[in-house]
This record gives C-alpha cells, sequence and structure tokens, in this order.
C-alpha cells in the first residue's frame, strides 16, 4: 500500500470536508433535535401543551424521543469528524425521513396543534428539508470529487449482506405502513393512530436507508457513525418500551415486537463492538477511523 503522506492527507481531508452550508444546517438542526428529545423523552404527557401535536400514548412520544436524540447525535458526530465520506450515508438518509414526515404534516393537518410555536417549528423544518437537503448532498458529493480509496476496516459479504437485507425488508414494512397505515395499527404493541403510525414508519426509512447501505460499500468508514446513530436510536427505543410498559397491549404482539427490537439491538451493540476491537486512532486516517486488519 502506498504510504499517505502528510500533504497528500491534508489535500484529502480538505476536497473530503463538509461545505460550510452542510456546517451551518447541522449546526441549527442539533438544538432543534436536542430540545425534541427533551420535550417528547422527558415530558411525554405534556405534547398538547409543547408538542406541534397531541401524541398518545406516551410510549409513542418516547420513542419519538429516542429517534431525534439519535439524530442528534449523528450531526454532532459529524461536525466533530468533519469528512464528507463519514457521513454521506447517514445525510442520504435523512432525506426520505423528512420528505415523509412533510407529506404527513399535509395529509393530518387537522391534527395538529396550529396554534403552538412548535407546530410552526415543525412545519418550517418539514417543508424546508426536503427541499434543501437533495440539494446540499449533491453539492457536498460535487465538492468532495472522485472517492478515494479510504484505507480502513472492510466488512466482509455476509455481513454486508444481512445487514441490506434487514434495510430492505425495513423500508418495505415502512413504506407499507406509510401509505396504508392501518395494516400496522391493528398489529402493532401500543395504540397508534394514522399520524403516528405514518411518523414512526418515516423515523424507520432512516435506519432502513442505513443499514441497506451495507450492500454499496464495504467501507465501515463511510458507515461508522450513521450506523452508531442507529445504535443510539435503538438502544433508547428498548429504553423507552422499557419505561412506557404500561401502554403495550401485550400478547402476541408485544413478544414480537420485543424479539425483534431485542435482536436489533443486540446486533447493531455486536456490529460496533467487532468494528471497535479492530481500530486504531492513526493520525493519517483521520477521527475514529480504522486500519486495516491483515
Amino acid at each position: 500500500m502506498r504510504p499517505v503522506t502528510k500533504e497528500s492527507a491534508t489535500t484529502r481531508q480538505a476536497e473530503d470536508g463538509l461545505l460550510l452550508a452542510t456546517r451551518l444546517l447541522a449546526s441549527v438542526i442539533i438544538p432543534v433535535l436536542v430540545a425534541a428529545f427533551t420535550i417528547l423523552f422527558g415530558f411525554p404527557g405534556t405534547t398538547r401543551q409543547l408538542w406541534a401535536w397531541t401524541i398518545r400514548p406516551d410510549l409513542a412520544s418516547l420513542v419519538m424521543g429516542g429517534a431525534y436524540l439519535a439524530g442528534a447525535w449523528f450531526f454532532a458526530r459529524g461536525l466533530y469528524v468533519g469528512r464528507w465520506h463519514r457521513v454521506a450515508v447517514g445525510w442520504l438518509a435523512v432525506i426520505p425521513f423528512t420528505t415523509l414526515l412533510g407529506i404527513a404534516t399535509f395529509i393530518h393537518w387537522d391534527k395538529f396543534n396550529h396554534h403552538h410555536v412548535s407546530f410552526w417549528a415543525w412545519l418550517i423544518l418539514y417543508t424546508a428539508t426536503p427541499l434543501a437537503l437533495p440539494v446540499l448532498w449533491l453539492r457536498n458529493q460535487r465538492a468532495a470529487g472522485v472517492p478515494t480509496a479510504v484505507t480502513g476496516l472492510q466488512l466482509a459479504m455476509p455481513l454486508r449482506v444481512s445487514m441490506s437485507s434487514c434495510g430492505g425488508a425495513l423500508m418495505a414494512a415502512a413504506l407499507t405502513i406509510f401509505v396504508r397505515p392501518t395494516t400496522a395499527i391493528s398489529r402493532w404493541p401500543w395504540m397508534l393512530t394514522p399520524l403516528t403510525a405514518r411518523t414512526l414508519a418515516s423515523f424507520a426509512t432512516f435506519l432502513a436507508v442505513v443499514w441497506l447501505a451495507f450492500g454499496f460499500t464495504d467501507q465501515w468508514s463511510r458507515l461508522a457513525i450513521p450506523f452508531e446513530a442507529t445504535a443510539v436510536g435503538l438502544v433508547i427505543v428498548a429504553v423507552a418500551v422499557v419505561r412506557g410498559r404500561n401502554d403495550l397491549v401485550g400478547g402476541p404482539r408485544t413478544a414480537i415486537f420485543g424479539v425483534l427490537l431485542g435482536t436489533a439491538v443486540l446486533a447493531s451493540l455486536l456490529v460496533l463492538g467487532w468494528a471497535n476491537r479492530h481500530r486504531t486512532d492513526a493520525p493519517a486516517n483521520g477521527p475514529g477511523e480504522v486500519q486495516p486488519t491483515g
């Protein structure tokens, strides 16, 4: 392998950096997501007074709050690392999530608390970002130029196939629920409305895109940060389910959901643990990069 000189490493980092617009948008989004987490996870029973729409039961609010914190984690990690190839997959995954939530807003317009400031913040966020994000993503892709070979941990084909297959299945389920929320309402382990069903389906598309991306790259460095964010989200969702267990309906549907969620959490932590064992903080690779194992 050709040695990486100080000059070539500096040039690669400059070409692979985040555009100013990308940094500014992330800097604006992070406090919004943290505030959303604080309201939904910290005070789930107050959505009528504090949120854009009234969420029932509390468990739905807790789950959504966990997802927002995972989003804040992703954007903050991306700003810290400052390398586009490390976060491009995650920024791409945000596009279907925000687009579907924007569509759901207009489908269920009458369910929102239009007199709340939080509603107008919601409306601006989920009408502006679906338009801005694709443009911003393409601009950063062009600015990064032709992708260079990123030295680091390479993912084995069985792991890539397994993750991308799960991502495809999750995406199909999420889109089905979004189009026909009644398919989930009668099968979900807690009470859903069409709006909460579509909202949860929108959140699931982020996870689905990140998992699907395993089928398109074998470089862990391109997946690590967005995958970390999904793992954080899954762990917090598990905590939310335990905290809001009184809202569960019980029976087979709850057991199946628990098994699926537990499996996803365990698998995510195992993948992260495996990658971390091969990690090294080599300066040439930047923060969080990993070196080849063989």
